[in-house]
């Protein structure tokens, strides 16, 4: 190849990161809008929900007061498994 030639393919390929950085920063930005919009949505809706949100975190309460037993860590697995799919 000749320098001329170098060159051009080297200017292409210069164009061609500067397109890709543009698209990364252009998906990066709508994953964080998006983003923004699921804890917009999830404190909305745990306005909403009397219920249970996040399962590892009542676990940890049901330990701190030491009500999590064996039978009731069955139950919560059986439960979810069988009837909360989503959690």
């Amino acid at each position: 190849m000749t320098k001329a030639e170098l060159q051009e393919e080297l200017t292409e390929l210069q164009e061609k990161v500067e397109q890709l950085e543009n698209d990364v920063d252009y998906w990066q930005h709508e994953y964080n809008d998006l983003e923004e919009i699921k804890e917009e949505l999830e404190e909305e809706l745990s306005k909403y929900s009397g219920g249970i949100t996040n399962i590892d975190n009542f676990i940890w309460k049901l330990k701190l007061d030491n009500l999590y037993t064996d039978k009731l860590k069955d139950f919560i697995n059986n439960y979810i498994k069988y009837y909360n799919e989503e959690v």
